[in-house]
């Protein structure tokens, strides 16, 4: 079940929307940005996510 809850929010986008807000935008309350872009790895596994550990 846990699964299928993260997969949908990794295909729907909502998983890319919260890494947006925690790594590539100020934090508060001292508005620190990681400046952290998201990997093109990452991006794949968003758009297909995978149980199978990454080669």
């Amino acid at each position: 079940m846990l699964d299928e809850v993260i997969a949908k929010a990794e295909t729907s986008g909502q998983a890319a929307q919260i890494y947006h807000k925690w790594f590539e935008t100020p934090i508060p309350p001292k508005n620190i940005n990681l400046e952290f872009e998201m990997s093109e790895g990452m991006k794949k596994l968003f758009a297909q996510p995978s149980d199978k550990p990454a080669s």
